[in-house]
């Protein structure tokens, strides 16, 4: 999978959009100099519980142990922590990527490197926000080849008009928003169609702003055969999330 990105088909002007050269790279770098103009907002964030380093700097899992069975993964498509960074890394222009040759850093990845992780994760989430295909995070046939129109700027406005600090609902935040966007499932099968469509947001939004410190998640253990399972219930946005989404909004304007 390495050197592959996903089309752009998430963001302006168009959900179908291709990524064009310099694109992510100029988006990436308008997030910093937004973020750097508001230094003072950032240390309030910082100071009301942003991370002091980027949380997907933990090592993720490389196995997993079902029984006396050890399953390694093969691909770094399976490594979700991974490949999600390998994906900003190279659409938002820091690393220079081409078949059968070592990674290496752009003029711009080092300059970014060098910057405090404060300013690093505004610049990811900005990537995700507008370059990315979301679906990458969520690639089932059901949900088509690509989102509805628009469907991350109203997520973002959704979001921002979240109150912090404030425990939310998340499967009523995800029908709205499900219903507002028109966002449907369109496999033949659509018996669990709500099931999955919620699922997507999970995965597409909250997971995503979740890893960056964003927001934080409650969760809710439910029988699931001779076991149980854990539901995502409800959520909250941070004071650093809410420092996040506004710096990805003034990233588009």
């Amino acid at each position: 999978m390495a050197g592959t990105v996903p089309q752009c088909r998430n963001g302006p002007p168009s959900q179908s959009t291709a990524l064009a050269p310099g694109y992510g790279n100029a988006a990436h770098v308008c997030a910093r100099q937004q973020s750097r103009r508001h230094a003072k907002h950032w240390k309030h964030a910082a100071e009301n519980g942003a991370p002091s380093d980027c949380t997907l700097r933990q090592a993720p899992q490389l196995e997993t142990t079902i029984g006396d069975h050890v399953y390694k993964l093969r691909s770094e498509a399976h490594l979700w922590p991974l490949y999600f960074l390998h994906i900003l890394a190279e659409v938002g222009g820091l690393l220079a990527i081409a078949p059968a040759r070592r990674w290496r850093l752009t003029p711009e990845g080092e300059r970014f490197l060098g910057t405090a992780p404060l300013f690093q994760v505004p610049v990811l989430l900005t990537v995700w926000w507008y370059e990315v295909n979301w679906l990458v995070a969520y690639p089932f046939e059901g949900m088509g080849d690509a989102l509805p129109s628009f469907f991350n700027l109203v997520t973002l406005a959704r979001l921002r008009s979240l109150p912090i600090r404030t425990t939310i609902s998340f499967e009523e935040f995800a029908d709205g928003l499900i219903e507002k966007t028109g966002l449907t499932w369109t496999a033949p099968d659509s018996s669990a169609a709500a099931t999955l469509l919620r699922s997507s947001i999970t995965r597409m939004v909250i997971h995503i702003l979740a890893n960056l410190g964003a927001v934080k998640r409650e969760y809710r253990e439910e029988p699931l055969g001779k076991g149980t399972t854990s539901r995502l219930v409800a959520f909250e946005i941070t004071p650093f999330g809410r420092a996040l989404l506004d710096a990805v909004a003034i990233a588009s304007s």
